[in-house]
């Protein structure tokens, strides 16, 4: 058995392994099952999701994906129309005949394909013999066409890049599980929207036109009543006036959070709280009952306070704002307040419901920040902040002219400058000068995406934002900025929906086709080579296994053509397994005892095994770089599928050769006509 120990060990270890991979994908499915029977049951399914969240996130981040021709969504490529952003950075009152010809001659030349509008009309205006002084205003002190063509390049990028935060905010927003949103060519851009429901919505969600606002913070005592109220409303409580709710020391409870610069945790469960802040309370509303039982009552009792954690200035301790006292809270309390990053959709889901928004005061508007503020290493926790707000915007992005990164010739910082219209300098002037040391918050769509404090008057409206936390937080606010004031529409030019039950059928059709062409596979080695076809087929099985693991644990998503690679990894798999077969069968017809006969038909196969599947991977790695989309998901599958099987098909099929010729099996029967003795 000790001889053996290793070759048992090699067939043993990649099951335990592909085991734990795939386990999260069982439990997601599980999960789901269970939610779903709940699915009448409004108030059982907030229970479910209170008790279940921290299972059912990790869960369905580890599992195994499925792609939209599987699980049913929404494809759309959408496209920046970038000569209409060339058409408005013009003088207006220079546009001429000659100028709209070129226009209409670059549409012609790029509808439908993929080429640079931008370089496209350079072309065919430089044909026409004329300057692009004439028509582009140009602010930098030298005037030169290269300043003209540098200017529209840069408004160019800006306006894709803004245009991708924007819809990433916004399908962030409508809490599409598991949206890719990726880049592609000069000025598309392509979403695929798993489990869509409502296609009108979303397409009126992606050709909405940005909204970037300036709001001064109000992050006083009224907000985080505010907070309390919505409890109320969300637990079903009919008195919704802002007063004191009930939370007991056993039920310090603070979700995943941290603090700002220390990323100090707070407790995720409740415990007993051994050191009273100063706004606690003293009664127990939850007295004797257990940790676990006091925990979910309290999360019950307080769906939106118990996700927040408030971080009181000068103190080192954090609590849920579920467990204050309003009335002990001072009216001058200093805060932050913060979240976990996997509780931001659910408490945008309960901002948006009606009920809530009643419970808000006119007055008041509630918001989360775009960027995380820190992570909790350890645990990949991403922390938000939550911010109150003047619900009247101050300020809107239609003013802005300009916004571009930059760095602090003092300090060589990233930094961020910002122009201003007339009108809007004006305005800036007036706001900034009467909120001196205060926040004012950038808002894009909804999103907080930077709370600068103001360090004195702003008069002309030119304003340096720093505090940036690298060069790409500085662009990204820039291409926020520039949110209100690039002139680049965004409209759908391609759009494909895949219904569930379509994606049903695929998967039923797929693992149709798979489980046949396996029957096939596994009949014909059993009948041609005997024993030794059935140890290929135990092989084979262990191949489909890992390959989908590996895959899970990649991170990846299986597609209809994934599954076909997972086909054609199996016949990968025979193939291996044919030629060392057939090598052995050399060997044992020219008198080789077993045991050499083993030996020698996997080295002498080697080679051709191994240049088949070199060759396999090289073509792999030319569809992936080259394909995109579905061919994607064909080659990661493939490539995958070679290197596992190599594994089976020579180490693990060897080792069970191994183990049969130490117990002393005399022959072998791999489909040759006379039995091999040893």
């Amino acid at each position: 058995m000790n001889q053996n120990l290793g070759k048992w060990l090699i067939i043993a270890l990649p099951l335990v392994f592909a085991t734990i991979l795939l386990w999260p994908t069982y439990t997601s499915y599980q999960l789901d099952q269970d939610r779903n029977a709940l699915m009448g049951d409004s108030a059982a399914l907030e229970q479910w999701d209170i008790d279940n969240a921290d299972a059912y996130r990790s869960a369905r981040a580890k599992r195994l994906k499925l792609g939209l021709d599987l699980r049913g969504g929404m494809y759309v490529t959408l496209e920046v129309d970038v000569l209409k952003l060339i058409e408005e950075s013009a003088d207006r009152e220079s546009i001429d005949d000659t100028f709209e010809d070129v226009l209409k001659k670059t549409a012609t030349e790029t509808t439908n394909n993929d080429k640079d509008v931008l370089e496209t009309f350079l072309a065919n205006f430089k044909a026409t013999g004329k300057s692009l002084l004439a028509y582009f205003p140009v602010s930098t002190v030298e005037v030169t066409e290269e300043a003209v063509v540098e200017k529209l390049r840069r408004a160019t990028e800006d306006a894709v890049d803004q245009a991708l935060e924007v819809i990433k905010q916004r399908i962030n927003k409508f809490d599409v599980s598991e949206a890719a949103i990726t880049k592609r060519g000069t000025r598309r851009i392509l979403l695929e929207l798993p489990d869509v429901k409502d296609e009108k919505e979303i397409r009126s969600l992606l050709q909405t036109t940005a909204r970037l606002e300036f709001k001064r913070l109000s992050m006083g005592k009224d907000l985080l009543a505010t907070l309390l109220r919505i409890d109320k409303v969300l637990a079903g409580v009919p008195d919704v006036e802002a007063e004191a709710t009930p939370a007991a020391d056993s039920t310090a409870v603070a979700d995943s959070t941290a603090k700002a610069d220390t990323t100090a945790k707070a407790d995720t469960t409740a415990k007993k709280d051994t050191t009273k802040a100063d706004t606690g309370k003293s009664n127990d509303p939850y007295a004797g009952l257990s940790e676990e039982e006091a925990a979910k009552r309290f999360k019950k009792d307080h769906p939106l306070s118990h996700r927040i954690t408030i971080q009181i200035e000068g103190q080192s301790q954090l609590m849920s704002v579920g467990q204050l006292d309003i009335a002990k809270v001072p009216d001058e309390l200093k805060y932050a307040l913060l979240i976990d990053g996997r509780d931001v959709a659910k408490v945008m889901g309960f901002l948006e419901r009606n009920d809530v928004r009643k419970a808000i005061p006119v007055d008041l508007d509630i918001a989360i920040g775009a960027k995380s503020r820190t992570t909790i290493a350890e645990q990949g926790v991403e922390i938000y902040e939550v911010y109150g707000l003047i619900r009247e915007a101050d300020l809107t992005g239609d003013v802005i002219v300009e916004a571009f990164p930059s760095f602090d010739p003092t300090n060589n910082q990233p930094i961020v400058n910002m122009q201003m219209n007339g009108q809007g300098a004006e305005r800036w002037s007036q706001l900034t000068g009467a909120n001196v040391g205060k926040q004012i918050a950038i808002i894009l769509d909804g999103r907080v995406y930077s709370a600068p404090v103001v360090q004195n008057r702003i008069p002309n409206g030119s304003s340096v934002i720093s505090g940036m936390g690298g060069v790409e937080e500085a662009k990204l606010l820039s291409v926020v900025l520039k949110a209100g004031a690039l002139k680049a529409p965004v409209r759908i030019i391609e759009e494909r929906i895949v219904g569930p039950s379509l994606g049903e059928d695929s998967i039923q059709r797929g693992l149709t086709s798979t489980a046949i062409s396996f029957a096939f596979i596994i009949l014909f080695m059993l009948l041609y080579y005997a024993v030794g076809g059935g140890i290929a087929d135990m092989a084979l099985l262990m191949n489909v296994l890992l390959v989908v693991a590996v895959l899970a644990g990649m991170g990846g998503t299986l597609t209809l053509p994934g599954i076909a690679g997972v086909i054609l990894s199996v016949a990968m798999a025979v193939d291996a397994n044919i030629l060392v077969f057939e090598r052995m069968r050399e060997e044992l017809a020219a008198g080789k005892p077993l045991k050499k006969a083993v030996e020698l038909g996997y080295s002498k196969a080697m080679s051709a095994i191994i240049d088949s599947n070199i060759t396999n991977v090289l073509s792999g790695v030319v569809l992936y770089y080259l394909g995109s989309g579905p061919i994607k998901g064909f080659a990661v599958t493939l490539i995958i599928g070679v290197f596992v099987t190599l594994f089976t098909a020579v180490v693990v099929s060897r080792a069970m050769f191994g183990i049969l010729v130490s117990s002393g099996v005399q022959s072998i029967n791999i489909g040759q006509r006379k039995s091999a003795t040893a």
